[in-house]
């Protein structure tokens, strides 16, 4: 009889014991569900996480390209800037030689200018010259034809 009573204090124990086992399993289970359902939302996000890499990171590689051909580009600009600096330089230097060139011309078209204008001048002395010569000889006639006259006149 003892040990049935004892058995039976056992089983009330065991039974409360129980109670409480199923209560907390069922509060386990709840856990375990919400930790399940917890994880099922961090393997989306982690999903979606993923998805928004894979898309940047195709951005990335697109920005990495159009960074790449623009250092192309700039780099062709300053090779052509090299260029044109060069040929500006080299205007610079032609146009210098073009002025000097001027410069010296005019200085020859003055001095030919001059020389003309002394030509000039010198023909139209030696002009009048000649023709004061023909006046004084024409005066020397007529003093001549006076004096044989006056000759004439004395006689």
């Amino acid at each position: 009889r003892q040990n049935i009573n004892n058995l039976q204090s056992e089983s009330t124990l065991d039974a409360s014991e129980i109670d409480r086992l199923v209560r907390e399993l069922s509060q386990r289970k709840k856990e375990v569900s919400d930790l399940q359902s917890s994880i099922v939302n961090l393997e989306i996000t982690v999903a979606e996480k993923i998805s928004t890499i894979s898309e940047l990171s195709g951005i990335l590689k697109s920005k990495e390209d159009e960074i790449f051909s623009l250092r192309s580009e700039v780099d062709a600009f300053e090779k052509k800037e090299i260029t044109v600096t060069q040929e500006i330089d080299q205007l610079h230097e032609q146009n210098t030689t073009a002025s000097n060139i001027i410069s010296d011309l005019e200085a020859k078209l003055r001095e030919e200018s001059h020389k003309a204008d002394f030509d000039r001048v010198l023909q139209l002395k030696n002009s009048e010259s000649n023709a004061l010569r023909t006046e004084n000889f024409d005066l020397l006639e007529s003093i001549k034809s006076l004096n044989d006259d006056i000759q004439n006149m004395k006689d």
